[in-house]
Parts: C-alpha cells; structure tokens; sequence
C-alpha cells in the first residue's frame, strides 16, 4: 500500500514526462501502470490526491484464526 505523499510524487512525475507509463515507473521504481492510471484518474476527478481507501475488516478476529491454525497443526493437517 502507498502513501499519499508516494501517490503525490508519483501523479507529479507523470505529469513531468507528459504521460508516459514507463518513465514514470521507471523514475521512483513503483507503481504499477494500473496502479498508475487509477491514481490519475481519481487524481483529475477530485482535483487533489486523495489517502488511499482503508483496508476492511478479517471476516474472523484474530484468535479465532489462531485457534484454527492451532487446531489444524494439532492434527496434522494444513494451514492452507
């Protein structure tokens, strides 16, 4: 996950090299080009570069997933 300020850094460089995917990637060492174009896209929808979306919740807390893998260990099973 990137910040806002690598998003920032990123949308301003691929403005400098007038759009170009691949020297934009290649300046920094990241994003993805998909990852590049969402970022633009949302960046000329909002007029700002916005914090990325937060992570969801595990549908599990973390005990229970303990106590899964504990089991599955416990009886020669998996954790996959």
């Amino acid at each position: 996950m990137f910040s806002t300020e690598q998003r920032r850094i990123a949308i301003e460089t691929f403005i400098r090299f007038n759009h170009s995917h691949a020297d934009t990637i290649a300046e920094p060492g990241y994003p993805t080009r998909h990852s590049l174009r969402a970022w633009y896209k949302d960046y000329l929808g909002h007029g700002e570069v916005r914090p990325p979306k937060r992570r969801r919740e595990p549908k599990l807390a973390l005990e229970m997933r303990r106590a899964a893998a504990g089991y599955c260990l416990a009886h020669g099973k998996s954790l996959a």
